[in-house]
């Protein structure tokens, strides 16, 4: 049922075939995964291969459930139990390494002036386009060191593929390639948004694209893996709305899930939201709002609770508003959370589910807070897959499901 194959970070070329004694992995929205795959050594685990392959970076695990794959990532660690007769690899998934990677890189040169781009600066970009940019333009491009070698960034599994590929045009010096106007390199969310990253503050790509997605009117991410040819793709998936991807799928307590608890959390519950952005003192920007039914006398039901988030880079304040709207948003009631594990012999199996999808949930007690009629449901009657969870070893295969409300993202 599964495989484990490995894979060369630099050039995508697959090297075989791993055995298995065990797995561990998981898949997060909008953040890199781990796993951790035992190998047994008793036998030629590597079919040939010199052991050095087995090195930090230098490999990319793929775990393969069916036909389709449901795990890919960078090597991280390694280490071998001599007593068991087995290696342990670490691996993290493959967002980790755009959280490596800097906006516009200078290393090799020391005059910025002679860069053809000071960092990356983006007025009134669909938030699409930006992110596009950001991947492709900045974390994944060629660029001249100044000898005869060309460096090439967009070599191997790195080199993302996208939902669809639009008209762009270039600016006067025909270096900087921007989207045309509602002809965008993915599908246009409507949302414009302006960001600048000074290429001096270093700003990981990852980390800027987890930002743009965190705001009011943001939008969820992933990245899938699958096969074309003899070679493995990975397709980065921008997601908006932050509803999810509406699958039809149904899980039913005691039929091919078992909601093992349920919960309530109102850690986050919020009345009033501030976020503070650049600068010092009384030059700090500001951004505040109250939600006015749970701040009034007569409908509020909780005491005032008030939060607040720094985000020291933020020079605009209307991006500031936007993280203000989503602190209020996810904070407007209790989350009803599910504990749901999947029957490994029932459909939807973990090959069929992904974070980001919404999924129906109904459940055969009727009576306890938050439920309706024996449907866990928000106001929307979803919830939306944040994280899978899978364990296959001797035993079997537990596959742990993470939901919040559809509503509340």
């Amino acid at each position: 049922m599964y495989r484990v194959l490995f894979v060369e970070f630099k050039t995508g070329v697959l090297w075989g075939e791993l055995p298995a004694s065990s797995l561990d992995f998981s898949r997060v929205l909008n953040a890199p995964g781990k796993a951790t795959v035992t190998v047994p050594l008793a036998d030629d685990p590597l079919r040939g291969h010199d052991w050095s392959v087995i090195s930090p970076w230098r490999l990319l695990i793929y775990i393969q459930r069916g036909q389709r794959i449901v795990f890919g990532g960078p090597l991280l660690t390694w280490s071998v139990d001599l007593e068991r007769e087995e290696m342990v690899l670490n691996c993290e998934g493959l967002w980790s390494y755009y959280r490596r990677r800097l906006i516009n890189d200078r290393s090799g040169r020391w005059n910025p002036q002679s860069w053809t781009r000071e960092g990356a600066a983006y007025v009134g970009w669909d938030q699409a386009d930006i992110v596009y940019d950001l991947l492709r333009t900045q974390a994944d491009r060629s660029y001249d060191t100044g000898g005869t070698d060309k460096v090439e960034r967009g070599s191997g599994p790195d080199a993302l593929v996208f939902d669809w590929q639009g008209e762009q045009e270039q600016d006067p010096d025909g270096k900087a390639v921007k989207p045309m106007p509602g002809k965008g390199v993915m599908p246009p969310t409507g949302i414009a948004r302006t960001r600048n990253y000074p290429w001096y503050e270093y700003k990981a790509v990852g980390e800027a694209v987890e930002q743009l997605a965190a705001v009011q009117h943001g939008f969820n991410f992933r990245i899938d893996h699958y096969w074309n040819g003899d070679r493995l793709v990975n397709h980065f998936r921008l997601m908006y709305p932050t509803s999810g991807e509406v699958t039809g799928l149904e899980l039913e307590h005691g039929s091919n899930c078992e909601v093992t608890e349920v919960r309530g959390d109102g850690t986050n519950l919020v009345t009033q939201a501030r976020a503070t952005g650049a600068g010092e003192g009384l030059n700090t920007l500001i951004a505040h709002r109250a939600d006015a039914e749970a701040e009034q006398p007569l409908t509020s039901r909780t005491p005032r609770l008030e939060t607040v988030e720094s985000h020291v880079d933020v020079t605009e304040v209307a991006t500031l508003k936007g993280y203000v709207e989503r602190m209020l948003r996810e904070g407007s009631k209790q989350v009803v959370i599910p504990s749901v594990r999947l029957r490994p012999d029932a459909f939807p199996g973990p090959d069929n589910v992904q974070p980001g999808q919404v999924i129906g949930l109904r459940v055969g007690t009727p009576w306890w807070p938050g439920n309706q009629g024996g449907e866990i449901r928000g106001e929307k009657g979803a919830y939306l897959i944040a994280e899978i969870d899978t364990k296959v070893d001797g035993g079997g295969e537990e596959t742990t499901l993470t939901l919040v409300p559809a509503d509340l993202v």
